[in-house]
């Protein structure tokens, strides 16, 4: 029953808003990640992450990172977070996401949030601040599909406005792990202030998000 209520509400204030409003996002899938055990946590991507980059807006476009390819050219993804406050559901995370292409174009922003911890697996849900992208070759390429402009006439960097979500294997309560595979991160960059995005979706949406691990 509350998954239901949750979903109608999702429901009834993505159609208050307009559809697709994001500039551009991200979903990346089969990431690896590690926890020292006190404060510090990482994701990276591993031999079978996946994904794609995408933009909504003309001329639209989808990057796509295939199975198997990833680490056969520039692409690269590092997560870096610091852990503070962590209680048996909950902790606070702040840090900087970084992300490459296959020949070097970069995005990059600070992040901070609140994980919690659903059945023993640590979901992530923050806004993202001082978003850029630094371009080596003038757009985002994966292995396939299109080359992605993210050049935004009347929409200059840095942007801000981004929801980020970040499913990891483990919770912080317990030992340090290393190169734990299966986790996601989702981003959406959006032109609107982050708060307005944090209030219409909350962060239990996170919970919508919640993928299998090996």
């Amino acid at each position: 029953m509350k998954i239901k209520l949750l979903v109608l509400a999702i429901a009834v204030c993505m159609i208050a808003t307009p559809a697709r409003a994001d500039l551009f996002g991200f979903h990346l899938g089969n990431l690896s990640s590690s926890y020292d055990g006190s404060a510090s946590f990482s994701a990276t991507g591993s031999t079978s992450t996946t994904g794609a980059l995408y933009r909504n807006i003309a001329p639209t476009g989808t990057a796509v990172f295939d199975y198997g390819s990833w680490g056969t050219g520039s692409e690269s993804l590092l997560v870096s977070m610091s852990i503070s406050s962590i209680l048996a559901g909950t902790a606070t995370g702040s840090g900087t996401i970084t992300f490459s292409d296959v020949d070097g174009d970069t995005f990059a922003a600070t992040v901070a949030g609140t994980w919690l911890n659903v059945s023993g697996i640590a979901l992530f849900s923050g806004a993202l601040t001082n978003v850029t992208h630094t371009p080596a070759g003038n757009t985002f390429d994966g292995h396939s599909g299109d080359s992605v402009s993210l050049v935004y006439s009347g929409t200059p960097q840095p942007w801000r406005g981004a929801l980020v979500q970040l499913s990891a294997g483990n919770w912080f309560t317990g030992s340090a792990f290393t190169n734990a595979l299966g986790g996601s991160l989702d981003v959406s960059v959006v032109p609107v202030p982050a708060a307005v995005l944090l209030g219409m979706l909350g962060l239990s949406v996170a919970g919508l998000k919640l993928r299998k691990f090996a």
